[in-house]
């Protein structure tokens, strides 16, 4: 039920790995997608074949999102205009713009596939839906900045104890907003629960499920765009501005790489 989220982490990680990988990866992006679905739902066999399809006909109509708002951002990304004014503002909304067009597509599969679920089905999808809260509700209890800086290690290589120490006072945030995302989660899934429990019908079930999800989303993006998400920019900003020479050198090539498969993704056709 985070496929939206996944979906973007999957893609940001697997693009970002190695030019030469992408001919491979990028025709099964939608066999890994259909795998976390099907997993979750314990789709039959029959409503795979049918969801296979509509993964396909989703990552066609996200090619052109990533075309307008992501493949931009890349491709004009230059390590010297680091120290120059950047417009956090702009980076949210294009980020934005890609994260509500793929989740929105997720919500619409989503709700079709769960309003014809069995009661077993379904139980499972909600087991797993339930799993993934307890994960964060870990992860608020004992949470560390270990895997945000792991990231940034990724673009950058090891970090220098100035660019750790941004990271740590930015600690706070991390937990709010995990915190703000469990209660969301939260929400959402009594909002399905009353769905099931009131709908019986499989049509208008998946018009309310689809209603729930899109909600949802929205105010996942209205998130992106407040100011707390704009400083989060701004941090990931500073971190990136007290790299040394081989770090930014590193990020120009990591940065390259990633245009070259976005492009690549939104010229596919699965």
């Amino acid at each position: 039920m985070k496929l939206n989220m996944k979906f973007i982490l999957l893609f940001s990680l697997l693009f970002l790995t190695s030019c030469g990988l992408k001919q491979v990866v990028i025709p099964n992006l939608d066999l890994a997608i259909e795998h976390k679905l099907r997993k979750d739902m314990k789709l039959t066999y029959t409503q795979q074949k049918l969801l296979a399809h509509d993964i396909d006909i989703m990552l066609n109509k996200l090619s052109t999102p990533t075309k307008n708002h992501l493949y931009p951002l890349l491709k004009d990304f230059k390590i010297e205009r680091l120290n120059q004014s950047i417009n956090t503002q702009k980076y949210a909304n294009h980020i934005s713009e890609v994260y509500f067009s793929a989740s929105n597509e997720i919500a619409i599969i989503m709700s079709k596939y769960m309003s014809i679920l069995t009661e077993k089905q379904l139980k499972h999808n909600f087991k797993v839906f339930e799993k993934e809260n307890k994960k964060i509700q870990k992860r608020i209890k004992k949470y560390n900045t270990d895997l945000i800086i792991q990231r940034f290690e990724f673009f950058l290589g090891n970090l220098n104890q100035k660019q750790i120490n941004i990271v740590n006072k930015h600690k706070d945030f991390f937990i709010k907003r995990n915190i703000r995302r469990l209660e969301q989660r939260s929400r959402l899934l009594g909002n399905l629960n009353y769905i099931f429990q009131t709908e019986k019908e499989s049509v208008k079930k998946q018009k309310l499920l689809l209603t729930a999800y899109q909600e949802y989303n929205k105010k996942t993006v209205e998130y992106f765009k407040s100011k707390e998400t704009l400083a989060t920019y701004q941090m990931a900003i500073n971190v990136l501005r007290a790299s040394n020479e081989k770090q930014k050198k590193r990020l120009q090539a990591k940065i390259k790489t990633a245009a070259d498969w976005v492009n690549y993704f939104s010229k596919y056709e699965f």
